[in-house]
């Protein structure tokens, strides 16, 4: 299984943070330990604080914002996992049928989710303990909380016990009950507790663009089914079948390997006990149960959520091919040829292993860049981004990744749209105080962040080094004004009207520039200084006449 990990998923190990990993980074870095129990500022409404502010939380002590260190702890709870979910199926339907389960749960390709994805250890953690808490049911012992503190969906586990203890031990109606009333309690209170879960059981919260896409019921169903055999998405890798085969061919030989071992394996008489009683309920129980959070109103469909589920499934799966090898080896050897194929398929679902390597891809270059260009930048500083590719999390809260590149949490960022002068925002109370820069970037293809100089610059260089340097700054002006910087709108247009002299449309919106801050001599020679410009003369005497008349009618105050 560990050897399966690390070719399927090993060069994860390179992947940066992405989208959530930040926000979760910005709210830890500074945050006391006391502070990541509390129920104010969750993120995205979930309250998780063992599998996400205290993972973080440690690992950044320990480690720093390293990559690396954050796959292998998820490596490692992926391990733990597949460990346990073998001794309980063991358990249940003896160590052929248990191996067999294992490798197919392990050639799915819903594990990206919670594999490639820093921020998908919240899965690991809730399966971890979702298991252990089976485990300890089995033994009648009754750990919940830490699977509930890592998300919501352990909720559903008293309902998987409920049959255990009927099905498999045999409890009387009574006695299996009075066996899960302590979880029910344990649940109810924590869902008291929760601060938003009830509201995000009655449907989606304000913001949540999760459910834009949602299929219906029967939909997400079908989904689920066809994700235990990489058939949620039809398969079509971009650049054909064969190369995306042979990418994954070292994962696929690995597994069919441990399913033809797992087939070789002595009878079931032998070491590995026979299927155990119930099991049959137990796995069915277990994947209705595991499934029902899929058909929560306020998320949309994502395959590594219905994994808690596919243990379920699998366990009922592997009781039925022990007893055929040849089709269990058929179908392993299926699914775990479908997983690359299902990988390398392009996709805009945020947890499939395309998205998160696109993401991934821009996001490395655009960190890398940005410290080239700018190794520091002043405190208090914003940022402000354009023409950034779409959906790779770039942007979550107001600049959480920009703040975790220098760490620094008084940085501000956002897209070039949401600029707003400093003094307006200091005075609705939504900034920072008047310190620090504000700096410009463009990404470029090729050179990836074209930055765009606000105010005076050297523009024969600033031209060389950028062909688009007319049209960035004629954006930067549009947005400028358009939010009432008309200072620094003005400065842009100067500089466009000293580089572009044939251009009479520079000095006319300069001129609305200086009419707003109030300098009517400065508009004159602004509308004058169009009327030279062939082709500017009849606008400019025009637009300066109706300027005279606002002007007696409306005279600026002294």
């Amino acid at each position: 299984m560990v050897l399966a990990l690390a070719l399927q998923y090993g060069d994860a190990l390179r992947m940066p943070f992405l989208g959530d990993d930040y926000s979760i980074l910005d709210k830890v870095r500074t945050a006391s330990f006391a502070a990541l129990w509390e129920r104010s500022r969750l993120l995205y409404y979930w309250y998780r604080p063992w599998s996400r502010e205290l993972h973080y939380w440690t690992l950044e002590r320990l480690f720093g914002a390293r990559e690396p260190a954050f796959h292998l702890a998820s490596f490692a709870l992926w391990a733990c996992v597949m460990a346990l979910y073998f001794a309980l199926a063991r358990r249940l339907i003896g160590g052929r049928a248990a191996a067999l389960a294992c490798a197919g749960v392990a050639a799915l390709a819903a594990w990206a989710g919670a594999l490639t994805w820093v921020a998908g250890v919240q899965e690991l953690w809730m399966l971890l303990f979702a298991i252990l808490f089976l485990h300890a049911f089995a033994r009648r012992s009754t750990p919940l909380a830490l699977a509930l503190l890592s998300k919501e969906t352990a909720a559903v586990l008293p309902a998987i016990a409920l049959v255990w203890a009927q099905a498999v031990d045999r409890d009387p109606p009574a006695r299996a009950l009075a066996r899960i009333v302590p979880f029910a309690v344990l649940i109810a209170g924590w869902l008291a507790f929760h601060p938003w879960l009830r509201a995000q059981l009655a449907g989606p919260l304000p913001g949540n663009t999760e459910v834009l896409d949602r299929p219906g019921p029967a939909g997400i169903a079908a989904r689920f089914a066809l994700s235990l055999l990489n058939l949620d998405q039809r398969p079509a890798p971009p650049h054909g079948a064969w190369p995306a085969l042979l990418g994954g061919l070292a994962g696929v030989l690995v597994l069919v390997a441990f399913a033809v071992a797992s087939s070789l394996m002595t009878p079931p008489a032998a070491r590995g006990g026979t299927q155990r009683h119930g099991a049959g309920a137990v796995a069915s129980a277990w994947t209705l149960a595991g499934a029902l959070p899929l058909f929560a109103p306020s998320i949309g469909w994502h395959a590594y959520y219905g994994l808690l589920a596919a243990l379920g499934a699998w366990l009922g799966l592997g009781a039925v091919l022990a007893r055929r090898p040849v089709v269990a080896l058929l179908l392993v050897a299926l699914v775990a040829t479908l997983r690359p194929l299902r990988a390398e398929t392009p996709s805009w679902d945020w947890s499939s292993r395309s998205y998160q390597e696109r993401a991934g891809f821009f996001l490395g270059r655009m960190r890398d860049d940005l410290l080239r260009q700018h190794p520091s930048v002043p405190p208090r500083s914003r940022l402000y981004f354009f023409d950034v590719p779409q959906n790779i999390g770039f942007m979550v809260g107001d600049g959480a990744a920009v703040r975790v590149w220098y760490r620094d949490s008084t940085l501000r960022a956002g897209y070039l749209s949401d600029y707003r002068p400093r003094a307006a925002a200091d005075t609705a109370g939504a900034a920072l105080p008047a310190a620090g820069r504000d700096l410009f970037f463009r990404y470029d293809t090729t050179n990836v962040w074209i930055e765009l100089v606000k105010g005076a610059e050297d523009i024969e260089a600033a031209r060389r080094a950028d062909p688009e340097w007319e049209s960035d700054h004629r954006k930067l002006a549009l947005v400028l004004g358009t939010a009432g910087d008309w200072g620094g709108a003005a400065a842009e247009l100067e500089k466009l009207a000293a580089a572009f002299p044939d251009n009479y449309e520079y000095p006319l919106n300069l001129a609305h520039c200086e009419e707003e801050l109030g300098d009517a001599e400065a508009v004159r020679r602004c509308y004058t200084r169009a009327a030279a410009i062939p082709g500017g003369a009849e606008i400019a005497r025009k637009a300066l006449v109706d300027f005279e008349t606002r002007l007696r009618e409306r005279p600026w105050p002294r």
